[in-house]
């Protein structure tokens, strides 16, 4: 499935530079951070990600960290974006979520964590100044999915985790 949505988004961002092809290319770099709400509360999130736009359309690369009770996770992933006009945008993020766990939250060493699937799905209002970068609230909905499997002696416990939340980002454009 995952392959599938990434499949998909590189094929449209091709598509519509294929169509576009009198605009040049531009870089931009997104710069956000923010806040996840689910059934475990609120916790922070921050992400880079950068790319290339032309005309309505943005595709990119992007990272960040986002912490957890008692863990945090580094998401990798691809972003493609849409200008609906010159304020209102939408996006989609889709990747991997790699786990960084501290030691201290390991139950010693029978404890193993894995990365899973990772997407966001964004609407965002962009604020153009002149003089300094463009300033951009989004709100979504994101989820990441994370293995632990605990290997006792005689059986193995495997966690599924995964977060369904809401995602509220304020950021810079660049």
């Amino acid at each position: 499935m995952s392959n599938r949505i990434l499949i998909y988004i590189i094929t449209t961002f091709i598509a519509a530079t294929a169509t576009a092809q009198k605009e040049k290319l531009k870089f931009n770099s997104f710069n956000s951070g923010g806040i996840v709400a689910g059934e475990n509360g609120v916790y922070p999130v921050f992400e880079s990600i950068n790319g290339l736009r032309q005309k309505d359309w943005f595709a990119g690369i992007g990272a960040g960290i986002d912490y957890y009770p008692n863990l945090r996770s580094v998401p990798l992933f691809i972003d493609v974006r849409k200008n609906i006009d010159k304020k209102f945008f939408i996006n989609i993020d889709a990747g991997h979520n790699f786990p960084w766990v501290e030691e201290k939250y390991k139950i010693t060493e029978i404890s193993k964590f894995y990365g899973g699937l990772f997407y966001e799905l964004n609407a965002g209002y962009k604020i153009i100044f002149k003089k300094f970068p463009d300033f951009i609230v989004e709100a979504g909905y994101s989820y990441k999915n994370l293995k632990e499997t605990r290997d006792y002696i005689t059986f193995e416990e495997i966690f599924n985790y995964k977060m369904r939340r809401i995602i509220i980002k304020i950021g810079i454009v660049l």
